[in-house]
């Protein structure tokens, strides 16, 4: 037991002060605190203070510190107060997780059920889209054209880390395209140009290829799992008996809660049962190990396909309008060249004319002029 300014420090100095700068925090008497976990109260402690106070939870040893003084409760540090007011809630840690859970459940909902969603509309798309399955058919045609003397001719499939090889593999001979990749939207986008646009039909992929399947899956579990241990809880509220002095408001909000979350967690829980199941078909059909593929290698190698695919295009249509622009100033500079002769000739036809005698006889051809009237030379007299 240390004194220090006429307080009393019953616990580790430094866990002490720890609790102290908690307690100035949440800016709330410990009597405050304390009734508001006893009452479920959402509007006297916030998440964070619940948080707060679940990592302060007194340990048995400190309860039975604080429990055997016996001297002036004023003279004890403001750790010790503060454990003296709450030190008779029972299961104390398991309460304020559960009401941590219940507070946080809206939250977590609210970000896993768009993470699910989009791998949901990842999958269809991957599975309906016509214009993917057409690009892979035309790699897999163009690879068995340049493998058509080798062994590797004549294939029937091929992985989809081929696809991200395709950016590496520089073509040759003379005018052609930088890389395989160009090559393949350039074949695309002349035999159909609609084929290069596939990324619209999958949408969807790039947001899919960002999350994490199992961790998704995982949080789920874990909210599972928080409902067990709520029942878990009510159980244990139900056989200990209260005093009739002390409100208790845990078993009829837990209640609540379960009647609304428990449904929904079990919807979960099916969903992605349904969309794990649908990953691995999905992998399956396009020739991969669904048991040594993981979902998000699935999505990001697609996705990283699309993206490099998406900058060939511009990059050959970039190629198209320096070409072009190129070509323009190419028939610029001839129409240029040609200017300086065409005036030459017409300086030296006025310089001729110029020169021409007065005497010269004029003949009696009519010249036009405005209105279709002819005008007569007159004879020189």
């Amino acid at each position: 037991m240390i004194k220090r300014r006429n307080n009393v420090t019953l616990l580790e100095f430094n866990r002490a002060n720890n609790i102290a700068i908690m307690l100035a925090k949440i800016k709330l008497p410990y009597q405050d605190i304390r009734d508001a976990i006893w009452n479920i109260d959402d509007h006297v402690l916030s998440v964070d203070n619940l948080v707060a106070i679940r990592q302060y939870i007194p340990a048995k040893e400190e309860i039975e510190i604080v429990k055997e003084y016996q001297g002036d409760v004023e003279l004890l540090g403001n750790a010790e107060r503060y454990f003296r007011s709450i030190m008779y809630i029972p299961r104390l840690a398991d309460r304020v997780s559960c009401m941590i859970f219940r507070r946080r459940f809206k939250n977590e909902l609210e970000e896993i059920l768009p993470e699910l969603d989009t791998i949901q509309m990842t999958i269809t798309e991957l599975r309906e889209s016509d214009k993917f399955k057409h690009v892979l058919n035309t790699v897999l045609a163009i690879g068995n054209h340049l493998n058509g003397h080798t062994i590797r001719g004549n294939a029937s499939g091929f992985h989809l880390d081929a696809l991200l090889k395709m950016r590496d593999t520089r073509a040759e001979g003379e005018g052609a395209v930088p890389t395989l990749l160009h090559y393949l939207v350039y074949f695309l986008s002349k035999s159909d140009d609609d084929m290069v646009n596939f990324k619209s039909d999958i949408s969807h992929l790039q947001a899919a290829a960002r999350l994490s399947p199992p961790t998704i899956f995982a949080n789920v579990k874990s909210l599972s799992g928080n409902l067990n241990q709520i029942k878990e809880e009510l159980a244990a509220n139900r056989r200990r008996k209260t005093s009739d002095l002390q409100i208790d408001r845990f078993a009829e909000a837990m209640e609540e809660f379960l009647i609304e979350a428990e449904p929904i967690v079990d919807d979960l829980k099916s969903m992605t049962s349904e969309i794990d199941e649908k990953l691995k078909e999905l992998i399956s059909y396009y020739g991969e190990d669904p048991i040594n593929t993981k979902a998000e290698e699935f999505f990001g190698i697609i996705a990283s396909f699309s993206v490099s695919f998406e900058k060939a295009q511009t990059e050959i249509h970039e190629s198209r309008e320096r070409a072009l622009r190129k070509q323009r100033q190419q028939e610029m500079k001839k129409v240029k060249d040609k200017i300086p002769t065409l005036t030459l000739d017409i300086k030296s036809n006025i310089y001729k004319i110029a020169k021409t005698p007065a005497s010269t006889s004029v003949t009696h051809d009519h010249v036009p002029c405005h209105g279709n009237k002819s005008l007569s030379a007159r004879r020189r007299v």
